[in-house]
């Protein structure tokens, strides 16, 4: 919505009669008012039919990423909408994701297809990007024009032009990640943060430093983006026990701690 605020946009969906509703202002999932939507669509419209997007030169992926029954995830919808933009991608187009995924699905999953439906290649006829969204439905308070974003890109030069792009619709801070990866582990981080549940969040930090990256590339992330906070010397060496790949339990003066600091940032104290 707050994209065709600034430019003619297209949004695509392939449910046709999804579509329909919201172009007659009408949200049936409840996540949009109505007004909103028919500010939205005087400056642009909302399809079905994907041949509407061919010329479309920034391409915002934002799709369900949920689970399946032997709880893997769910990336049928995501595939979809990369094969989608794959057919109708061209030289000097832009890719960014949003979609909450695990590190490594952009690019072991997303931009393979994108390559082989448009017979491009990453960084020399295209770029990507990940900036994982930070909406949640029904909140009132923080919009997404007010609400610090990571960004990250496949190259400089892209994540140089996905920074000028949100920040002519953002005014909060944006974070620059240091790669795709980390800027979807930090999202990883951010909703396992937002459960509060201690497992969670062991097991996100864990699978981050086992799978891929460096976790102070990891953790500098986290604190620009004032998720991750300054923790207690006890903790400090829980996480190093963590790194050798044990499950040590944290305290429960530690976990009200991080309680508190996320209520604080969740109702803007800090």
């Amino acid at each position: 919505m707050i994209f065709s605020k600034h430019y003619h946009c297209v949004g695509f969906d392939s449910d046709n009669e999804r579509t329909t509703l919201l172009s007659r202002g009408i949200d049936a999932k409840r996540c949009e008012k109505e007004e909103n939507i028919n500010a939205a669509i005087r400056n642009s419209i909302i399809v079905s039919n994907s041949n509407a997007i061919r010329d479309c030169n920034v391409f915002v992926i934002c799709v369900p990423t949920g689970v399946t029954s032997s709880h893997e995830p769910d990336l049928f919808p995501l595939k979809s909408a990369c094969f989608v933009v794959g057919s109708n991608l061209k030289k000097g187009d832009l890719v960014i994701f949003e979609s909450t995924v695990f590190p490594g699905a952009t690019d072991e999953i997303c931009i393979p297809i994108l390559e082989e439906y448009s017979g491009l290649t990453l960084n020399i006829d295209f770029g990507v990007g990940y900036s994982p969204e930070r909406i949640n439905v029904g909140e009132e308070i923080h919009h997404l024009s007010i609400t610090p974003k990571i960004i990250s890109g496949s190259s400089s030069e892209v994540l140089n032009k996905i920074e000028k792009l949100y920040s002519s619709i953002i005014s909060a801070p944006l974070c620059r990640a240091s790669s795709i990866k980390v800027a979807e582990a930090a999202k990883m981080y951010e909703a396992a943060f937002q459960i509060c549940e201690e497992e969670s969040m062991l097991k996100a930090y864990l699978y981050c430093c086992k799978k891929f990256m460096n976790s102070e590339s990891y953790a500098k992330l986290l604190e620009k983006n004032e998720v991750y906070h300054q923790v207690n010397e006890e903790l400090s060496n829980e996480i190093e026990e963590l790194k050798k790949h044990s499950r040590p339990t944290l305290n429960e003066e530690t976990l009200s701690e991080w309680k508190e600091q996320y209520r604080r940032l969740g109702t803007g104290e800090i």
